[in-house]
């Protein structure tokens, strides 16, 4: 769904005595927020909620040291929170007993350094002798630990999701208000789950449902968006620019198909890819290991879009650079002492099929770098209008959402008019796709002789609609103008006129031109990316001395200027793509839509299984 689900606020009342009995109930159902209650007073915690996150703290630091990979295990006998707690006090004394172990042996390490660090540089022998015992001293202990860990790995990853548990119960616990004979609880829950929560907790508590109120009042609901498994990793880069509200489009949607295509048009190399995304593999086991669903998604964001780093740089018979597959043709093809790569009849692309694709995206020498740039820049801004003018529409979507008729009035159909001008100088030349291009060139053209003679229009073919698309972009610009000036007026502000002019008219005419130079972006970082791996073939060649490609790849220094140079793009231009892949998608494209000033549905859920309860 693009619109987030809808939510319930739910009210609970029930006897104070089943308070825990609920709480846990509610953890195992695993689908609602605790809300801060307004009436009554809340008990307090405080140490039971100290001693949880302290032997959270300590278990943490003993998967940490023994590099303990997660597993989700563990049942918690739920017999009270009193009684639970205590169970975990006995078993404190192991925990501590492993954390004890850990300290020791952080404690010798440092010792060993410190009496090593005193033996003079002089008493090399003394010193020498020194290192060999410390080493066979710290492999008999990793022996010793490698032995502990062995014993312990079940137990204390089962500690672990118990403590997580207790303390999501505790959650829900603080959250809870008494009176003298009842306690109160309020919360939410995604609307399609009610049945199930009812039948679930109407056996011990009074239940009342109530929809969220209209977009502005005083209580936002959560943000949950049943956004399809393989996109959710996006949502981390939307959660830099903040939570879509609960009246606004997820732009998750949108952010999983034009992230990973920004970034591979910035990053066209099916080697430099394939390195990558081994990389976000490595990175994804290193996340799950650890637990930690932030760098989960990073990993997989990244695996998806080196994929496409390696789709678009096959297109472009791109590996490592020119010299595997074109070879040496492509460096200096007016020579006859060039010759071909050595995958260059291996290669799953066709030559014939990568020239099609240069004219677009122009990066190789062989198929003529410099021709088709002016191209490649029609197609970077074609994507930036597009997605820019969708962009826009879903902004009115989201104003109609919240009711915000004025803002659609004043705001979102001008801007949208302005867009929808330059929408039409771009797309007006698919009315024949074989000649696109040329289409635009004249378009474009004609836009320049209708600019530079508006006062004696030409009305036909290009010249036609080009005086339309300028008509319509006035058109938007002034109805911005007039809008903003009845704002301005009608909130009594001084120079209404003026205002207008900057807000209404002048502003939106930067925004377009910036936008279309942004995506110039896509164009500009991919040539870079090219031209360094360029680069540095280059004085491959120059090293070897050579032409023959495999003379070049089979000399030592040459191999050495190569990987040296892809891991400068890997390293540098990866980053850089990264970096305005985000820009792209929050500034340009989200902010025209998402305010994302929402919170996100942070339910309570079990680690370890909860028996006897519910």
């Amino acid at each position: 769904m693009i619109i987030p689900e809808p939510m319930l606020k739910v009210y609970m009342l029930f006897p104070s005595d089943l308070t825990e009995q609920i709480s846990a109930c509610i953890v195992k159902f695993g689908d609602f927020q605790p809300e801060e209650g307004k009436y009554f007073e809340r008990a307090s915690y405080m140490e039971q909620v100290s001693f949880v996150n302290t032997m959270l703290d300590e278990v943490s630091k003993i998967i940490d040291f023994f590099n303990i990979g997660y597993k989700k295990e563990g049942i918690v006998e739920f017999n009270g929170i009193e009684k639970n707690l205590e169970e975990f006090r006995i078993e404190s004394k192991f925990i501590d007993s492993i954390y004890q172990k850990i300290f020791s042996y952080n404690k010798y390490l440092d010792e060993r350094a410190r009496l090593y660090d005193e033996i003079e540089e002089t008493r090399s022998e003394e010193k020498l002798i020194e290192l060999d015992k410390v080493i066979h001293e710290i492999t008999e202990l990793h022996k010793e630990l490698n032995t502990e860990r062995k014993a312990i790995e079940k137990r204390i990853m089962e500690d672990y999701n118990k403590l997580l548990t207790l303390k999501e119960i505790l959650k829900i616990l603080t959250s809870v208000r008494f009176s003298k004979y009842y306690a109160y609880l309020e919360g939410y829950i995604r609307e399609k789950r009610k049945d199930e929560f009812l039948r679930v907790m109407s056996k011990y508590a009074l239940i009342i449902f109530e929809r969220p109120k209209r977009f502005g009042s005083k209580e936002i609901p959560p943000t949950y968006s049943s956004v399809p498994h393989f996109m959710r990793p996006f949502e981390s880069i939307v959660g830099i620019y903040g939570t879509p509200s609960y009246w606004e489009v997820d732009p998750t949607f949108l952010f999983a198909i034009t992230f990973p295509l920004f970034f591979a048009l910035m990053f066209p190399d099916a080697g430099d890819g394939l390195i990558l995304l081994l990389f976000s593999i490595l990175f994804y086991k290193y996340a799950k290991n650890k637990n930690n669903q932030q760098l989960k998604d990073i990993s997989i964001v990244l695996a998806y879009s080196s994929a496409l780093s390696m789709i678009i740089g096959m297109l472009l018979r791109e590996f490592f650079g020119p010299l595997f597959v074109e070879g040496t043709k492509e460096l200096v093809p007016q020579s006859n002492e060039s010759t071909i790569g050595p995958l260059y009849y291996y290669w799953p692309v066709p030559p014939d099929v990568s020239k099609i694709f240069s004219s677009i995206i122009p990066f190789g020498q062989y198929s003529q770098p410099l021709y088709g740039i002016q191209n490649a820049i029609i197609i970077a801004i074609l994507i930036g209008i597009i997605l820019t003018l969708i962009a826009n529409s879903l902004g009115i979507y989201n104003s109609h959402l919240k009711s915000a008729k004025e803002d659609i009035l004043y705001n979102k159909i001008p801007n949208f008019i302005v867009y929808l001008s330059p929408t039409i100088i771009f797309i007006y030349g698919f009315y024949n796709p074989y000649k696109y291009f040329i289409n635009t060139y004249n378009l474009l053209g004609a836009l320049l002789y209708t600019v530079m003679h508006l006062y004696s229009p030409i009305f036909y073919g290009s010249y036609l609609v080009s005086f339309i698309s300028i008509i319509i972009f006035f058109i938007g610009e002034i109805y911005g103008w007039i809008s903003h000036i009845y704002i301005n007026i009608r909130e009594g502000l001084k120079n209404a006129l003026l205002k207008g002019f900057i807000e209404g008219f002048f502003s939106p005419l930067l925004l377009v031109i910036s936008n279309v130079i942004s995506f110039i972006r896509l164009l500009v970082l991919g040539l870079s990316h090219y031209y360094i791996l360029y680069a540095f073939s280059f004085i491959a060649v120059m090293l070897a001395g050579t032409l023959d490609t495999w003379r070049i790849l089979s000399n030592p220094v040459s191999i050495i200027i190569l990987i040296l140079g892809n891991i400068l793009v890997i390293g540098l231009e990866g980053f850089v793509a990264v970096i305005q892949a985000i820009r792209l998608n929050l500034y340009e494209l989200g902010g025209k839509f998402c305010e994302c000033e929402g919170r996100p549905f942070e339910n309570v859920k079990e680690y370890a299984i909860i028996k006897n309860m519910c």
